[in-house]
């Protein structure tokens, strides 16, 4: 596997790698997160925050 430079930079915790059958697909990876993280920031741009929840709504 290659090795990236920003992987030195996550946490132990964090795997390097998404299990691939895991998830059936992107969608059902950014809903687990949605869920699981709905009350924290998910996308900043220009000092606006949007948080797991408010993504839910316009997505």
């Amino acid at each position: 596997m290659k090795r990236h430079p920003r992987l030195k930079h996550y946490p132990q915790d964090i795997p390097h790698t998404v299990d691939p059958e895991r998830y059936a697909s992107l969608i059902g990876l950014m809903e687990e997160c949605c869920e699981k993280y709905s009350a924290l920031s998910a996308y900043e741009n220009m000092e606006v925050v949007l948080t797991y929840r408010e993504v839910v709504k316009i997505y």
